[in-house]
């Protein structure tokens, strides 16, 4: 036909009308719509499907050898469910947040402690306080209502424990895409989002033994429905 295909000039037209895959959501309005779903209460109502992985306290690695199982769940259903989104959820223990708001509230004499090992009551100001309301402690610490204490820090603690539930999702998420990637599965890296929920929805609000704290260190994995704005523009090429 008298065409060269190798020629430099036809190769440079294909490379300019190659197509390439484009991340289909946008992570930063994932993200928010994950956070204020949180925030909201309606996070469950979105929920498409969930479960969960554990770990040990300072652990760092998740191996397939551990997780395979819940790693190929993962990349079956963000498959399966390609409109919908996978959160990756971290979870941290709130035991030392717990340990240093009791601390910093006694040694600043705006809490008061009553009963005995195992069974004491606290009050705030005069004002019964549970223990066990986490996310309206989590409130009064983000308040500053134990800030100034001198050995103990309920803030900077609980800060940190978001950090490491963010960082443990971040962790979570490398994992999966190394198992994908092994498996020789292509991910759109934009579907999974790794988010740092930190003490704020332990299974057990005040632990009494380690055997409960390690039920809340945990990485949880939710299918969510997001609206059309957390979409690509590329979406719309139908």
């Amino acid at each position: 036909s008298g065409l060269n295909y190798q020629s430099d000039t036809f190769l440079k037209y294909l490379s300019k009308t190659k197509i390439e895959r484009q991340e289909r959501f946008r992570a930063e309005a994932v993200r928010e719509e994950i956070e204020m779903l949180s925030s909201g209460g309606e996070l469950d109502d979105k929920t498409i499907l969930s479960f969960t992985i554990n770990f040990e306290p300072n652990q760092t690695e998740f191996s397939a050898v551990q997780y395979g199982a819940e790693f190929q769940r993962v990349i079956e259903t963000s498959q399966r469910f390609g409109n919908a989104v996978v959160a990756i959820r971290g979870h941290s223990d709130p035991t030392k947040t717990l340990l240093d708001l009791v601390k910093a509230g006694l040694q600043k004499g705006v809490m008061k402690r009553s009963g005995s090992r195992g069974n004491y009551s606290y009050a705030l100001k005069g004002r019964p306080l549970d223990l066990e309301a986490t996310k309206n402690l989590a409130k009064l610490i983000e308040s500053g209502a134990f800030d100034g204490a001198q050995e103990f820090n309920p803030r900077e603690t609980m800060q940190a424990a978001l950090n490491l539930s963010k960082q443990r999702a971040e962790q979570v998420l490398g994992a999966v895409s190394k198992y994908a990637s092994d498996k020789g599965v292509k991910m759109d890296a934009s579907q999974i989002q790794p988010v740092g929920v930190g003490i704020r929805e332990p299974f057990i609000a005040k632990p009494s033994n380690l055997k409960e704290a390690k039920q809340n260190m945990r990485v949880e994995f939710r299918i969510i429905r997001v609206p059309a704005e957390a979409t690509n523009a590329s979406d719309f090429d139908f």
